[in-house]
């Protein structure tokens, strides 16, 4: 139960926290280690691989620890408000965001989602 608090914890603290991520950046189709790429570039895996970190330290550190049917109440309870916290936490920094138009990168194809070789055409006279 507490591993798939620390799921959320780990998955919305990452970025609270600004820890380094693994980014992905679907317009170039490249991957990259560190601060954010470009305004295009996904976190979701960087966080994802956080996430399960967390949820394995925790897994790890709680392997052998047994509790009775009121620790484990408790501990539901702990879990389900380390989610919600999580969620609301997520759910506050997605609402507040505003789209901004970023110009696609030269050779890019936005019709087939790939990069082309670029045509300068010159104009006959």
């Amino acid at each position: 139960m507490l591993a798939s608090a620390a799921v959320a914890l780990g998955y919305v603290g990452s970025h609270a926290l600004g820890l380094p991520m693994v980014w992905l950046d679907s317009a170039l189709g490249t991957w990259s280690f560190g601060a954010r790429p470009s305004s295009a570039a996904m976190d979701f895996f960087g966080r994802a691989a956080w996430a399960f970190g967390l949820a394995a330290a925790v897994a790890g550190v709680s392997w052998r620890v047994t509790v009775g049917e009121r620790g484990a109440r408790a501990g539901a309870a702990v879990a389900a408000l380390a989610i919600s916290l999580a969620l609301g936490l997520e759910v506050k920094r997605l609402a507040g965001r505003v789209p901004q138009a970023e110009e696609f990168p030269a050779g890019y194809d936005p019709v087939t989602g790939s990069m082309v070789e670029s045509q300068v055409r010159v104009a006959e006279p």
